[in-house]
Parts: structure tokens; C-alpha cells; sequence
């Protein structure tokens, strides 16, 4: 399996770049293109032997996991982005460059997301050997 971290992003930003998008029904956004994903990435598993089926668009495992990546790959990569650009509109108005400020906060909400996903692997590892 391939994610396309780039398709990810891009779903994201097409998402939240519709007017009028309230964040109430944002969920119902992401589930339809984490849908799309795991369609192109995660795709139909079956097991014959135990007559098993899991269709990406209807079944809650792997539409979940879909949209747990598309949700952990946006955010890491518009946090990172954030780092490089130090997002800091004040700063950046006044003197046209990145906010050493800016890209020191953005960094540290950077590292913390990256370390709550993976403490969340880290725990399943310990949980699968216990």
C-alpha cells in the first residue's frame, strides 16, 4: 500500500477551501475522501476462506483507517509547512520574512502531533506483545 501524501494534502485543502463550510460538517468532507483513499490506496480485501469482505467505501475498519491517515498526513504536513514558513501574519507584513517565533511554535505543535501518533503506535506494539 501507497499512500499519496501529496493527494491526501490536496483533498484536505479542497475540502476546507469550500465557502460556507462549517466545521460541523466537515467530518462528512473527510469521510468521502477518505472513502476516495482507501478506494485507490487500501482497496477491497477479501478472505475467501472465511467468506470475509471489506469493501473501502462501507466498511467502518478500513473507511477509518483511511480517514486516520488523511487526517495524520494533513496535519503533519501543513504543521511542517507552517514550521518553514513561520505563519506569523504580523511578522511577515512588517518585514517580509518567515517569524523565527512563528516557526518555533508551529515546530513544537509539529513535534507533539507527531509524538501523540506515535505513542498511539508504540501502544499497540506493547498491547499486541502483552
Amino acid at each position: 500500500m501507497n499512500v499519496e501524501i501529496d493527494q491526501c494534502v490536496k483533498e484536505v485543502d479542497t475540502i476546507l477551501s469550500k465557502k460556507g463550510l462549517k466545521i460541523e460538517d466537515l467530518h462528512k468532507e473527510l469521510i468521502n475522501s477518505a472513502k476516495r483513499i482507501a478506494i485507490s490506496t487500501i482497496g477491497k480485501r477479501i478472505n475467501d476462506s472465511c467468506d470475509t469482505e471489506y469493501d473501502p467505501e462501507q466498511c467502518p475498519e478500513i473507511v477509518l483507517w483511511a480517514l486516520g491517515l488523511v487526517c495524520e498526513i494533513w496535519t503533519l504536513e501543513i504543521l511542517r509547512q507552517k514550521t518553514q514558513e513561520g505563519h506569523c501574519y504580523t511578522h511577515k507584513k512588517k518585514t517580509g520574512e518567515p517569524c523565527p517565533i512563528g516557526s518555533r511554535f508551529h515546530e513544537n505543535l509539529f513535534n507533539e502531533a507527531k509524538k501523540s501518533f506515535q505513542d498511539v503506535l508504540i501502544r499497540e506494539d506493547l498491547l499486541r506483545k502483552a
